[in-house]
């Protein structure tokens, strides 16, 4: 009798030394659907929980867990990931298993393109624009239909950031923008973007001068149309002894502008700025000094 009871103890010893030892097998399958993250059990050892590990370019999440899935409604969308998981009992680790996998859009999400912005650089203008943070890993590119005023077809390109750099635009130039985000077979919604370039204006231009006795004739050239769109409305001519202007009816030909400047003394410095006004408003001056030429004897 006491040798059955000896050998009834050596064997729940060894059980309960087996069980402590026990090596879960390792989960046969794992599944990503959206945000959730699942997989099978490792069913050979009591008390089995899951050490989960995600990693992107380095560790972002490691927890242990007892149930079969992960709500990963964190991550971000569209990214690529590895998902390690190894079942443990009793402080033994099994073999783990891994999936790579990327988090995909759930289905019907419109990737709408915002917060249109124009910023002018140099010559240019920097057309930006914004999407919902939770997308930025997901938009392959953005396909850009580009008019202004002049053009009947619009440029069509595909670009890869959220902004564009329009070259040598011309000031109150009007523009239009039709933006569409792309991700595998999804697009969004095209989102369009009026953008009118700020008005500027720039001082004439002298062409010619030729002076007398008794006047200067002096002739003018404004900004060509095809670097400023701005309505031209008048020329001012200011002197120490004169205020002329000019009134202007701009077209895009924009002709040279005569300024004669009459009734002056002979052989006399004269100092005066001609400067042009458009949408803008008054541009900075152009300084200039003439001096009248001497009366010729010989002239009756």
């Amino acid at each position: 009798m006491l040798c059955k009871i000896c050998v009834f103890t050596v064997f729940l010893v060894t059980l309960g030394t087996w069980a402590q030892n026990c090596i879960p097998e390792p989960v046969e399958t794992i599944e990503l659907n959206v945000s959730t993250l699942s997989w099978s059990s490792s069913d050979n050892c009591e008390d089995t929980h899951y050490r989960i590990v995600i990693r992107s370019s380095g560790i972002l999440y490691a927890h242990t867990v007892s149930s079969l899935s992960l709500d990963v409604s964190f991550l971000q969308l569209c990214a690529d990931y590895s998902f390690t998981i190894t079942p443990t009992a009793n402080h033994l680790l099994g073999v783990e298993t891994t999936l790579l996998s990327e988090i995909d859009l759930p289905e019907g999400t419109d990737i709408v393109v915002q917060n249109f912005t124009g910023v002018q650089i140099g010559e240019g203008v920097l057309i930006q624009w914004h999407i919902d943070e939770n997308f930025t890993s997901c938009v392959e590119h953005y396909h850009v239909l580009s008019w202004h005023e002049d053009s009947d077809t619009p440029d069509s390109f595909n670009i890869g950031q959220n902004g564009y750099l329009v070259k040598d635009v011309a000031h109150c130039m009007n523009y239009r923008f039709d933006v569409t985000a792309h991700y595998k077979s999804v697009n969004g919604t095209t989102a369009q973007f009026n953008y009118t370039v700020p008005a500027k204006t720039n001082k004439p231009t002298l062409v010619e001068l030729r002076q007398g006795s008794f006047e200067i004739n002096t002739t003018w050239s404004l900004e060509k149309y095809s670097l400023n769109r701005c309505n031209v409305t008048a020329l001012y001519v200011n002197g120490t002894h004169f205020n002329q202007t000019y009134e202007i009816m701009d077209a895009p030909e924009r002709p040279d502008v005569l300024v004669s400047i009459t009734s002056l003394r002979a052989d006399t410095m004269y100092y005066f700025n001609v400067s042009t006004e458009n949408t803008a408003g008054v541009s900075p001056a152009f300084l200039i000094a003439v001096q009248t030429l001497e009366i010729d004897p010989a002239v009756e």
